[in-house]
C-alpha cells in the first residue's frame, strides 16, 4: 500500500507542477479503486510505456487497436456488449470529467473544450460528404425499389417482376460495397482523431497517457465486438471470419492511430523545438481541454446512443429492467474505476 502511496503522491506532484490548481487528486485517496488501477497503472509505466512521450503514445496507439482484437477472437463476449459498451462510457467520462478537465487551466478550458468539439463535428461532417451521403442513397433505393415492385405486381408482369430481382441483387452489391469503403474511410479519420487525443495525453504526462490509453481499450472492446458480428456474416470458418474482421476493420483502425499520433507527435515535438517554453506551455494549455472536447463527442456520438439503444431483449419488462440495471450499474463502475488512475 505505501507503494501505491508513492505513485500517487508521485502523479499528484507531477499534476500541480503542469497545472494551476490540482487539489482535486487528493479528494480520491481513500478511494477502494484507486490502488487497483494505480497499480495497472504504475506496471504499464515500468513495463509497457518506457520510452519518451512520442515513442510511448505509438506503443498505446498500437496497443489500444490489438488488445480488443486478441480479446475479441479469444475471449467469448458477446452476451455482455451492452454492458461493456455502457462500462467503456463510464470510463470515457471519467476520463475526461476526473482527469483532463481539472488539468486544464481555468482560462483555457472552455476555448479549450470547445476547439476539440468543433475539429470532431467537423471532421464528421467531412466525412458525410466525402461519402456521399451513404444512408441517404440507401434509403432513396429502398423506397424505389418497393414502388416498382408494387407496379410490376398490379400489372402482373413475370418479366417485370424478374428485371426488379436483377435490380435488387446489383444495388444489394453496390451498397454493400459502399458501405465497406465508407467503414473503412470512416475508421481512418475516427481512429487518426484517437491517436491525436492519445499523443497529447502522453505529452501531459506519462500517468495521464496511460490512463487514456485504458480508457480507449474499454472503449475498442465492444466497439470491435460489433464490428467483428458483421464481419462474421454469412462466414462458416472462424478463422476466416478473424481473418476478414482484421482485414475490414482493425488494420484500417491501427492505421489511422498510427497516423494520428505521429502526427501530434510531429507537432509537439516540432513545437518544443521551434518555440520558447512559455510559448509551448501555453500550447499545452490548451491541448489538454482540446482532448477532452474531443472523448465528450466520442462519448456523446459514438457510445451514448448505443448505450441508449441497448433496452434487452424484449421477452419480458422485468428482464429488460433488469438489462438496463446492469448497463447504469456498469456505468457508474466504469467511471469509479477512473477515480483511481489520478
Amino acid at each position: 500500500m505505501s507503494a501505491v502511496s508513492s505513485v500517487m503522491q508521485g502523479v499528484s506532484a507531477h499534476s500541480h507542477s503542469h497545472s494551476h490548481s490540482h487539489s482535486h487528486s487528493h479528494s480520491h485517496a481513500d478511494s477502494p479503486a484507486q490502488p487497483l488501477v494505480a497499480a495497472l497503472v504504475r506496471q504499464l509505466q515500468r513495463r509497457v510505456f518506457v520510452f519518451g512521450p512520442g515513442g510511448n503514445a505509438l506503443a498505446a496507439a498500437l496497443g489500444v487497436q490489438l488488445l480488443p482484437f486478441l480479446v475479441v477472437c479469444c475471449v467469448p463476449l458477446g452476451g455482455c456488449v451492452p454492458q461493456l459498451v455502457a462500462f467503456a462510457l463510464g470510463s470515457l467520462l471519467g476520463e475526461v470529467f476526473l482527469h483532463l478537465l481539472p488539468e486544464s487551466p481555468p482560462e483555457t478550458v472552455g476555448v479549450g473544450v470547445f476547439a476539440g468539439l468543433f475539429v470532431f463535428v467537423a471532421l464528421d461532417k467531412v466525412v458525410r460528404v466525402l461519402t456521399g451521403g451513404s444512408s441517404g442513397q440507401s434509403h432513396s433505393h429502398s423506397h424505389s425499389h418497393s414502388h416498382s415492385h408494387s407496379h410490376s405486381h398490379q400489372e402482373k408482369d413475370e418479366h417485370s417482376s424478374k428485371e426488379e430481382h436483377a435490380s435488387k441483387e446489383e444495388h444489394a452489391r453496390e451498397d454493400a460495397s459502399t458501405s465497406v469503403y465508407v467503414r473503412v474511410l470512416t475508421a481512418l479519420l475516427h481512429n487518426t482523431t484517437d491517436g491525436m487525443t492519445i499523443a497529447t495525453a502522453f505529452y501531459n504526462s506519462p500517468a495521464a497517457g496511460a490512463v487514456t490509453a485504458v480508457a480507449f481499450v474499454l472503449h475498442e472492446l465492444p466497439h470491435q465486438l460489433g464490428d467483428y458480428a458483421l464481419s462474421a456474416r454469412g462466414v462458416s470458418s472462424t478463422g476466416a471470419a478473424q481473418w476478414r474482421f482484421f482485414r475490414r476493420s482493425v488494420l484500417w483502425a491501427v492505421l489511422g492511430s498510427l497516423a494520428g499520433t505521429a502526427l501530434c507527435v510531429a507537432l509537439h515535438e516540432g513545437l518544443s523545438a521551434a518555440a520558447t517554453a512559455p510559448q509551448f506551455g501555453s500550447v499545452q494549455d490548451y491541448m489538454v481541454p482540446f482532448s477532452a472536447g474531443g472523448l465528450l463527442y466520442v462519448a456523446a456520438t459514438d457510445v451514448l446512443p448505443d448505450v441508449l439503444a441497448a433496452q434487452g431483449a424484449g421477452v419480458s419488462r422485468v428482464r429488460d429492467l433488469c438489462s438496463v440495471l446492469s448497463q447504469l450499474a456498469a456505468l457508474v463502475l466504469g467511471f469509479y474505476m477512473m477515480m483511481g488512475g489520478h
